[in-house]
């Protein structure tokens, strides 16, 4: 096996799986320690206090291991990771043989969220992509001024590949800011948001509303939806006589529309996250639309704190 610092983070393999390991490598090599402690820790992996060697595969092939750290050999951690298929049961079968012969040998995996083969690593730790992702998230805001830039910048880049390879699920996260009071009250008073038809929005599990100055609103958007050319009179939609006669009273069914329908209203812990411009010129928070992650609007304050999640 070849040493880490010895591979581009940008390159070298023609093999997604090995291409994305050796990423993750790269990040664990700039923040040593302390990063491989707080990953594996999750998963209740014992890391000893040693020297840490990071290595990564040359050839792919039976019983190699797409990734390895080890501690002057009192620790072990064979990584394997998945992006697509299933996970093989012989290869599974020779680690679980290979790690019966020492103490201090882990196989831990890397795997999509839809795998259907968790059942095979009952007792063998193992990550979901998505719950590496969030892992990562939190190891960034914890040590916030504490890590460095080349470390943080590895760990947004990695960040940025797993969701180029689709292994995160960021509409799961992702909340879509609109503006305008009209749309705010139908949908506390309907559930429903109502736009322009063929507007583009990117997935999402929620919808939020900027309204003077402030979020004070969000809705979790139900499955299926947002959808196009929708006559706001479908009898399937449950649109009330009461919401034409005091919203769309000239309604025209020629006039089909984009519709959220929306399931419930989410409590925000802050009541109201306000949106404040430390200048001469106010510039509003949103105009058409803008996304953040659901994470930051459950902790924030004020919009400057939103992360942003396009």
């Amino acid at each position: 096996m070849a040493k880490i610092q010895d591979k581009s983070i940008f390159g070298e393999y023609n093999n997604a799986e090995n291409r994305i390991t050796a990423a993750f490598l790269h990040i664990i090599r700039a923040g040593g320690e302390n990063i491989i402690r707080y990953v594996f820790g999750n998963k209740g992996v014992e890391i000893p206090d040693n020297d840490i060697v990071i290595s990564t595969q040359e050839t792919s092939g039976a019983g190699v291991a797409d990734g390895k750290i080890c501690c002057n050999f009192s620790f072990d951690i064979q990584i394997e990771s998945k992006i697509k298929g299933n996970i093989n049961d012989s290869q599974l079968d020779r680690y679980k043989e290979i790690k019966s012969q020492s103490n201090s040998r882990q196989l831990v995996y890397f795997i999509p969220d839809n795998t259907h083969n968790v059942r095979l690593l009952q007792g063998i730790p193992y990550f979901t992509w998505t719950e590496l992702d969030v892992i990562l998230d939190e190891y960034l805001k914890e040590y916030d001024g504490i890590i460095g830039e080349v470390e943080k910048y590895l760990i947004n880049q990695f960040k940025i590949l797993l969701e180029n390879y689709d292994l995160i699920d960021k509409a799961a996260n992702r909340v879509i800011v609109v503006g305008g009071a009209f749309g705010e009250e139908i949908a506390k008073k309907y559930k429903f948001y109502i736009c322009q038809n063929n507007r583009f929005f990117k997935n999402a599990q929620y919808l939020a509303f900027y309204h003077k100055k402030a979020i004070s609103s969000v809705f979790r958007i139900e499955e299926g939806y947002p959808r196009n050319d929708i006559n706001l009179k479908d009898q399937t939609l449950g649109l009330s006589e009461d919401f034409f006669e005091k919203y769309e009273k000239y309604y025209n069914e020629k006039d089909v529309r984009e519709v959220f329908k929306l399931s419930e209203e989410i409590t925000i812990p802050n009541n109201i996250i306000k949106h404040e411009v430390h200048n001469r010129k106010f510039y509003p928070f949103v105009r058409k639309q803008k996304y953040v992650s659901f994470t930051s609007i459950q902790n924030a304050k004020y919009t400057s704190e939103l992360e942003d999640w396009n």
